[in-house]
């Protein structure tokens, strides 16, 4: 069993509640990880918007393909 097949087994468990905490859990560590690490911050506020996009339109992708 690869690491993915694990992963998806384990978030089927999930529910909306589950996930919105888990949202939070990885929000608070990225500003964990912003305030340990000063120079993460230091990229221009464009190159954090096309990671956004990015991850964005994988995930409409991912949710609405047929």
């Amino acid at each position: 069993m690869s690491i993915f097949e694990w992963g998806n087994k384990k978030i089927q468990k999930m529910n909306f509640l589950s996930m919105g905490i888990f949202k939070i859990c990885l929000v608070s560590f990225s500003f964990m990880i912003a305030i340990l690490i000063p120079q993460v911050l230091l990229l221009e506020w464009y190159w954090y918007g096309i990671i956004f996009l990015v991850s964005y339109i994988y995930i409409l992708v991912v949710l609405f393909k047929k």
